[in-house]
């Protein structure tokens, strides 16, 4: 927006541009304070342009009147009436034009301009109209006292057009955008912050109703009230909102570009009034704005690579895993894995690899993650079961769904990876890092994303439990299970303490899962209870991608079927099936030394540890 002209008068002047005084910033509480408090650029770019209107318009009258006072002299009874006469005219455009300022709404700045101007220009009209009064009467004296009344407040109106046009000055975000909705950055947030923050409540409010459904049947289903588990109404209504949270994925952080704009216009309109500031605050700011901008960029367009840590195995290299792996594919009724990858962490797990255009057109591939430390001590029927489970996930689409979420909370949390990396450069990066609106929403959406998507991962887990039971039986599936469970705690609580420890003086373990079978053959039976009842007694959380341990245990005896196989088949130990157990552990032992840990990798001879 230009800058207005003051009411000249005869000989006058035209009003000159200077910057408004605003006090030193105070670091960022300031900021912080200035920030909130500011009025909304939308309101005021509209409370500008109201103002702009009115000050032409009152220019104009004061042109007409100027040019009628300077016109030809008063020699006649009927000159001095009409003289008169224009003097009340526009005494009383300048009454209207003093009720229409009062009734902006403006506040801050913008509002103590609109109360000079109204006072400003209520002068005039009170000068005005005691000159017309003079005038009729032929008092000369009183009229030169009205007249300079009136030009008391054509000052008082100039000193306010100064005032408006150094805002304008100060603030071209707002001062550009008149009459157009969509001009600035915080306008364009005003317009679609309802649409996030509505979609983001409702979604809440449906993810709170489907989590507490989901935990009431779920309850039914441990207590015995229910035998099997029928959750086809409850995972549609959760997948038709897992679509819903993706596209608020894309939303938050279009809307998270707008908001950081926004937040650096702002900051830098205070940084420009302010007399004095932090050379680095100046630096931090633009680094956080354009570092969250590019992190956002990154979010939507460099995907993060997924994929398992480990080592691919072909059906030559492992053809009893492969065996496996297909026969339990079709005992469930869906198409083996692609890939079957063994991993030197703990784990069994199943993901689809592939573009979007690749989950649409279901060209995805299939890959199995096999945690060797996981599957130590399990027999061949038990690892049936667990497999089992894992293919349930294939056949109910489990994996689709996930792909889907993947990419939308990979999207968010690399930004705010990003986001995190300028914080972390501490001092005033930091402490201008922590009011970015950008952090805040996109927290507040990975909040919601991993509520609602934990929800329906911990439904689709007894879904994917319920099938292994009916396929392998119950106690194939707890025997697993709690094997499982006991391979993990073991690795992480004592064997990898110990990775860590000889990775620290340039060693590593020759074999972990022998390691990790060791530990486990040494477990009493109350050990091994013990271990178990800590796992079942974990209390459960709304973020657990699985129900708790003990609701699995209680609940997968109402699954059995009589179509479950609960023969002494598959008794021998899965390692059995390998083609040679101890040469693929000491392979995955030296991936997870030289890999994970970054460690150099040393011969036997001098750098392994028994």
């Amino acid at each position: 927006m230009t800058s207005v002209s003051g009411l000249s008068g005869r000989g006058g002047g035209r009003a000159t541009l200077r910057c408004g005084g605003w006090p030193q910033l105070a670091g960022v509480l300031a900021l912080v304070m200035a920030f909130l408090i500011a009025p909304s650029p939308a309101v005021a770019a509209d409370d500008l342009g109201r103002l702009r209107s009115q000050m032409d318009r009152d220019r104009a009258v004061f042109d007409r009147l100027d040019r009628t006072l300077g016109g030809a002299p008063v020699k006649t009874r009927s000159d001095a009436l009409a003289l008169a006469s224009a003097l009340e005219s526009a005494a009383t455009e300048f009454e209207a034009s003093a009720q229409a300022y009062r009734g902006l709404s403006a506040s801050g700045t913008v509002g103590t301009i609109a109360t000079m101007l109204a006072e400003g220009v209520g002068e005039m009209a009170a000068g005005l109209r005691s000159a017309a009064a003079a005038v009729r009467s032929g008092n000369s004296s009183s009229y030169q006292v009205a007249l300079r009344r009136a030009e008391s407040g054509v000052q008082r109106f100039n000193l306010a057009v100064e005032q408006y046009n150094a805002y304008v000055r100060a603030h071209p975000s707002n001062g550009s955008s008149r009459g157009d909705p969509t001009g600035s950055p915080g306008q364009l947030t005003m317009l679609t912050a309802p649409l996030v923050a509505g979609m983001g409540g409702y979604l809440l409010i449906a993810a709170v109703v489907l989590n507490r459904l989901f935990s009431s049947r779920l309850r039914r289903l441990v207590g015995g009230l229910e035998r099997r588990a029928g959750w086809e109404a409850i995972a549609g209504a959760y997948g038709l909102h897992l679509i819903l949270v993706v596209a608020l994925a894309y939303l938050a952080l279009a809307f998270s570009a707008v908001a950081v704009v926004d937040f650096g216009l702002v900051a830098a309109d205070l940084i420009l009034q302010a007399p004095r500031v932090p050379a680095m605050l100046v630096v931090a700011l633009l680094v956080v704005v354009v570092g969250s901008l590019l992190g956002i960029l990154k979010g939507l367009f460099a995907a993060e690579k997924g994929g398992s840590f480990g080592i691919p195995v072909g059906e030559i290299e492992e053809p009893g895993l492969w065996r496996l792996s297909r026969e339990v594919a079709g005992s469930v009724g869906t198409s083996t894995a692609d890939t079957i990858v063994l991993s030197p962490l703990p784990g069994i797990s199943v993901h689809e690899e592939g573009g979007l255009l690749d989950l649409l057109l279901g060209r995805t591939r299939r890959v199995l993650t096999v945690g060797a430390p996981s599957i130590v001590g399990l027999t061949v029927q038990q690892f049936r079961a667990i497999l089992a489970h894992e293919y349930g996930h294939f056949s109910n689409r489990d994996t689709a769904w996930s792909s889907l979420t993947y990419r939308a909370g990979s999207a968010v949390s690399q930004t705010l990876s990003t986001m995190q990396g300028v914080r972390a450069m501490g001092g005033w990066f930091k402490a201008v890092g922590s009011i970015n609106p950008a952090l805040w929403i996109l927290w507040l959406y990975r909040w919601l994303f991993a509520y609602l998507t934990s929800g329906f991962s911990r439904l689709r887990e007894v879904c994917a439990d319920q099938e292994a039971v009916e396929r392998y039986g119950a106690r194939a599936f707890v025997g697993g299970l709690v094997g499982v469970v006991v391979n993990d705690r073991l690795f992480w609580g004592v064997v990898f303490p110990r990775v860590v420890e000889l990775a620290g003086q340039g060693q590593y373990l020759a074999d972990v899962n022998a390691v990790v079978a060791v530990a486990r053959e040494r477990l009493s039976q109350p050990e091994l209870e013990r271990m178990v009842g800590e796992a079942s007694g974990h209390r459960p959380s709304p973020f657990d991608s699985h129900p708790a341990l003990g609701d699995r245990l209680a609940y997968v005896r109402r699954f059995s079927d009589v179509r479950a196989s609960e023969t002494e088949e598959g008794a021998e130990p899965l390692v059995d099936r390998f083609a040679d157990w101890a040469a693929r552990s000491a392979q995955l032992s030296e991936l997870l030394a030289g890999g994970l840990l970054a460690l150099p990798r040393q011969s036997a001879a001098t750098g392994s540890a028994k």
